[in-house]
């Protein structure tokens, strides 16, 4: 992906309820808000590697019923 997204408002994915993959990969997101994947229940794939992620609000996952992979390697911040 490596588009230096920082920030994902809660709508950036709403109306995107077929969205099978999503690659999010090599940004700099911090925070993955509880709804912001809240209508992509079709997702299969979802790739945060490689982001500086600090905090991922419980249950932001619960609705990716059909999930399979996750990936979750991050970078480390050492400012």
């Amino acid at each position: 992906s490596i588009n230096r997204i920082r920030n994902l408002p809660v709508d950036s994915f709403i109306s995107m309820s077929y969205l099978k993959y999503l690659n999010l990969s090599f940004n700099s997101i911090e925070i993955i808000q509880y709804s912001l994947f809240e209508m992509n229940i079709n997702l299969i794939q979802l790739d945060l590697t490689g982001n500086f992620l600090r905090f991922i609000e419980k249950d932001s996952f619960r609705n990716l019923i059909y999930l399979e992979k996750l990936y979750l390697n991050f970078e480390k911040n050492f400012s």
